[in-house]
């Protein structure tokens, strides 16, 4: 018994087994199939209702699935690393999701202030907390662990009554319009053909070298050598080495950095992987008897954590529903994730010249849920995670954070000395996130491949390459 102890084994089993169930379940039920919903997604689903947060049947715990996410997302940015780059001249995707993550992400700011302005203007007073609007960008982008220790540091310290359990019930709403509305997004796509347009560049590199020859497909995986490891086994090996060099790196730095900062630099512990990842991928080139990564079966590997990733991140969220507090959150998320969807829709072809909508699928479901639920969302289009989408999206996170860090200064100064500093606080910091989000557009312009186009009203508009036909 002793074996068993501690709990992760079995509550591992317990969502390992929801997808099990997820699959007969979608292979049983044709609307389910048709619609392309993953396996992951119906699980945590199944996992959220027969769970501690709704009927209670499965007892598995929070806290613990909450590790296996924390883990997975690391693993999950490790794989995808350790892919070899797309063929190919750069493209500057990677670049443009670097500048789109931070950019929505204050537009989120933006509505969830303006949100809070007009709910408080038809009230006649400030009754609703400036907490509620800038807990959007939070929670739809750093999900229910950043919300909840924010809400509850602003309910300590700012007067955001049950700040806590605000933040986990807006992150909720922001899985739901990655995991709900997403999983409708990508099918309406496929309905209009966006998921086989191409961008800027595609057509221009079929204009410059027309062929008929079908794309480039990946090796099969590698056999097993006699006396060598299992390719398999060497994949995991790679990555365990990457994780561990992550996890000493973090045990020689935080020790040097003030305590309070400590935390912050262990919850960026898969941006500080995917960095050592990077750094091994043309070592491991360079070894005798050839290089033992595969791409094939890294993105197999990486396909697999992000199931279960994404299955335990939704079975981790535990929310207490609080009535009061409904309202105003289903106008904030509401409004919140149409403008998220309507902002990426919008960008796909302007600011991603290869695979549009892939790009454009995998940034809204970073921006509405975490980063393993846009993968997850990705794999819809692209299974084993082999594209250019999943890596140029890897690849941008890390400058993302460092441009979204104004944005996070700004969106606590309306929160404390809240209501006396009220509206003008609020107004101030709008001005300043709208200021910022033009910035990064300007920006992203010259540094980046987005180009508005001539058409800039239209969401999906033609280009220059499919008007020549």
């Amino acid at each position: 018994m002793q074996y068993w102890g501690g709990g992760y084994v079995q509550d591992l089993l317990i969502i390992i087994s929801l997808i099990a169930v997820a699959a007969a379940l979608r292979r049983m039920i044709g609307p389910v199939q048709r619609l392309g919903m993953p396996d992951a997604l119906i699980a945590g689903a199944l996992a959220v209702v027969l769970g501690p947060a709704v009927l209670g049947l499965l007892p598995f715990s929070a806290a613990h699935l909450e590790v296996i996410v924390y883990h997975g997302l690391a693993l999950v940015f490790i794989a995808v690393s350790l892919q070899a780059p797309p063929p190919g001249k750069p493209s500057g995707t990677a670049r443009s999701i670097a500048f789109a993550i931070p950019a929505i992400a204050t537009l989120q700011g933006v509505v969830g202030l303006l949100c809070v302005l007009g709910w408080n203007a038809v009230e006649g007073g400030p009754r609703l907390h400036t907490g509620f609007g800038v807990l959007l960008p939070l929670a739809f982008n750093q999900g229910p662990g950043a919300a909840m220790t924010f809400g509850s540091t602003w309910e300590q310290d700012a007067g955001l009554t049950n700040g806590a359990q605000i933040g986990l019930i807006m992150a909720v709403f922001g899985y739901a319009w990655c995991c709900v509305v997403g999983v409708a997004l990508v099918a309406w796509g496929r309905r209009r053909g966006w998921d086989r347009a191409r961008g800027r560049a595609e057509l221009q590199a079929a204009v410059d070298s027309p062929s008929d020859e079908p794309p480039l497909r990946r090796p099969p995986a590698r056999r097993t050598r006699v006396g060598g490891l299992e390719p398999l086994t060497a994949q995991l090996v790679a990555i365990a080495l990457v994780y561990l060099a992550t996890w000493v790196f973090l045990e020689l730095v935080t020790p040097q950095l003030p305590e309070k900062h400590q935390p912050t630099v262990w919850g960026f512990h898969f941006l500080i992987a995917t960095g050592f990842a990077l750094v091994l991928r043309p070592l491991a080139a360079r070894l005798p008897g050839g290089n033992p990564l595969d791409d094939d079966l890294l993105a197999r590997t990486s396909s697999v954590i992000v199931d279960v990733a994404t299955c335990a991140a939704l079975a981790a969220v535990s929310v207490a529903v609080l009535a009061e507090y409904l309202a105003p959150v289903l106008l904030i998320s509401t409004v919140g994730g149409l403008t998220t969807a309507f902002a990426c829709i919008w960008m796909a072809r302007r600011a991603f010249p290869t695979r549009p909508f892939e790009h454009s699928v995998v940034t809204y479901g970073s921006l509405t849920g975490t980063a393993t639920t846009g993968l997850m969302l990705l794999r819809m289009l692209d299974p084993q995670l082999e594209g250019p989408s999943a890596r140029n999206f890897v690849l941008a996170v890390t400058p993302s954070a460092a441009l979204a860090l104004p944005l996070l200064i700004a969106i606590q100064i309306p929160v404390t000395n809240f209501p006396a500093d009220y509206p003008g606080k609020a107004l101030v910091v709008l001005g300043v996130l709208l200021g910022y989000a033009l910035v990064l557009v300007l920006v992203w312009r010259f540094m980046a491949p987005l180009r508005f186009g001539k058409t800039p009203w239209k969401p999906w508009p033609s280009l220059d390459g499919e008007e020549r036909g």
